[in-house]
């Protein structure tokens, strides 16, 4: 009676652990959209010459220089 038991367990345990991965998966893909959708308006203003919020601020700052690195590049390390 305890195999039962602690079988049912085990298999409630994995459920959760699955809804729980399902769940953080939806949420990353919910945050990488807000963060497009931030840079996408940060780079509008960042052109236009407009204020921007200190998110879009960062997030524009941190495209440039990601951008910048790239032209460091060689041909060979791209």
């Amino acid at each position: 009676m305890n195999g039962k038991k602690s079988g049912g367990i085990g298999i409630i345990g994995i459920i959760i652990v699955i809804i729980v991965l399902l769940v953080s998966i939806g949420s990353c893909e919910k945050s990488n959209d807000d963060d497009k959708e931030t840079l996408k308006s940060g780079l509008e203003k960042y052109y236009s010459g407009d204020p921007m919020t200190k998110e879009e601020h960062d997030a524009v700052k941190y495209y440039n220089d990601w951008k910048n690195k790239q032209g460091e590049k060689t041909y060979d390390q791209w």
